[in-house]
């Protein structure tokens, strides 16, 4: 069982086969992963190869912005949630703290059906299942907005099924970023990828907070702009058709 040579270029004969096999391999092994990342991060001319590369690759870009829009609905909400239940419907710190659970909840609910289903179904439906749960939540969550006096439990209904739908997302999404990455690019796909999805979050977050004034609208737009980016970014991560010879 040789090691994978990418990861063994650089060491000498001795160390990618070792006379006594067993736990050395192991620890060898380390070696070798430790030597490409440190190579990776410490050669910037391969550092800008990598970096040029990845971001040309529409499928990692489309699903690094697919994480982050997810990512950034669920802050978005958390940041968002004290200026909706607490200071706009008057909910008491224990009303409002079950509510935060409950969609905790749906949330981890979201990643189980993920992994009960995740053998049968491909990582890709399973996304677009979970996109369509997420546009179905906002579609009740306007309806929300168009009454005249906000229905609590509809409100809560309507985020509870957008956060179910996240969860389905989240944990895909992150797998699809990184499927067809090469090992020798992880450490910078790591670095671009979190650099994406943290500035979505950072960005809407921070819209949320400007609009405290309406933080019903303001929310509801938020969530909306980011299944925009989701839905966009998941058509464009279209696997491509091979044409026949």
């Amino acid at each position: 069982d040789d090691l994978d040579p990418v990861l063994t270029t650089n060491l000498p004969d001795d160390l990618t086969n070792p006379p006594n096999g067993g736990g050395r391999k192991v620890k060898f092994n380390e070696m070798a992963n430790r030597t490409v990342v440190f190579e990776a991060l410490l050669n910037p001319h391969m550092s800008e190869r990598q970096i040029a590369r990845l971001l040309r690759n529409r499928v990692f870009v489309g699903y690094s912005l697919i994480g982050g829009a997810a990512l950034a609905g669920i802050f978005s909400f958390i940041t968002g949630a004290p200026f909706l239940f607490i200071e706009d419907l008057g909910f008491s710190a224990v009303g409002y703290g079950a509510v935060q659970g409950g969609l905790a909840l749906c949330y981890v609910l979201g990643v189980v059906l993920n992994g009960l289903v995740s053998a049968h179904v491909s990582p890709r439906r399973i996304l677009m299942i979970g996109m369509l749960l997420t546009i179905a939540g906002l579609a009740l969550l306007w309806t929300v907005l168009a009454a005249s006096t906000p229905p609590v439990t509809r409100l809560i209904g309507a985020v509870a099924l957008s956060t179910l739908g996240l969860g389905l997302q989240m944990s895909n999404a992150w797998y699809l970023t990184f499927e067809h990455i090469d090992r020798p690019d992880f450490a910078i796909a790591g670095t671009i990828s979190g650099v994406l999805e943290w500035s979505l979050v950072a960005a809407m977050s921070a819209l949320v907070v400007l609009g405290h004034a309406a933080p019903l609208w303001g929310l509801a737009a938020i969530l909306t702009t980011c299944a925009l980016i989701i839905a966009t970014c998941f058509a464009l991560t279209r696997p491509q058709r091979s044409v026949p010879a």
